[in-house]
């Protein structure tokens, strides 16, 4: 769950000028209770947030990348060893007709 920041115990951070603005736009309640600083210190709050965020991503989508990788590296080989399993059926089957009649 989201926790607000200690509050001006954050040094203060360069943001540009627009983000502060559009926060202070959709959060109207932040002119009135909060200072710049605290704005600030809220805003590298949820950056930071959004960096972990988009790193757990990153660490996700490799890992997916490398189950895919092995999915079809695996799939091959089974296929490789059916068709050598198929192939030994049938050089059974043509030295021994008999083993048809067991199956």
């Amino acid at each position: 769950m989201l926790q607000p920041p200690q509050l001006l115990q954050t040094e203060t951070t360069a943001t540009p000028p627009m983000m502060i603005v559009a926060m202070q736009r959709r959060m109207p309640i932040l002119n009135s209770f909060l200072g710049i600083e605290d704005i600030h210190a809220y805003l590298a709050h949820l950056t930071e947030e959004l960096d972990e965020a988009e790193a757990e991503s990153a660490k996700i989508s490799n890992e997916i990348e490398l189950l895919n990788s092995t999915y079809m590296e695996d799939s091959s080989e089974l296929e490789s060893d059916l068709e050598w399993m198929k192939c030994s059926l049938v050089e059974k089957a043509v030295s021994d007709p008999s083993l048809l009649l067991e199956i």
